[in-house]
């Protein structure tokens, strides 16, 4: 029987795991481990980033998406991963559209509403019949 290759993970504070290659992947998956940490595995000389893991690649920023940022004007370190790209977009601040059409519909909102949240706004607002 093939012996299970363990994966040490340090997030800098703390050790984390041992896991095998698929329950890294769902740490990964929910944030619990990060490009920016280390892993170690048994026979490595040293501890590495996970960053450089082939498992890893699905979860960062794409470069059509690190490009978009980049237009906006938006800081961003290597690490950065898809979850962290829809976090960014969904803190955007509300279009000068969509507040001009909630202003027309004669809605209260907060000055710190983002395009998500006029998004639904609008859409709800097409629901009333009122």
């Amino acid at each position: 029987m093939a012996r299970v290759r363990q994966i040490f993970i340090w997030d800098g504070s703390q050790d984390l795991g041992p896991y095998r290659r698929d329950e890294l992947i769902e740490q990964l998956r929910i944030g619990a481990v990060l490009p920016s940490h280390y892993y170690y595995e048994e026979g490595m000389s040293d501890w590495a980033r996970v960053v450089s893991l082939p498992c890893c690649a699905r979860f960062l920023a794409s470069d059509a998406q690190k490009q978009m940022l980049t237009r906006m004007g938006v800081k961003y370190d290597e690490y950065l991963t898809k979850e962290d790209v829809s976090r960014i977009l969904e803190r955007q601040p509300a279009r000068e559209r969509q507040l001009a059409l909630i202003n027309y519909l004669g809605l209260s909102v907060s000055p710190h509403l983002t395009k998500n949240e006029a998004s639904e706004l609008i859409e709800a607002a097409k629901r009333d019949s009122a």
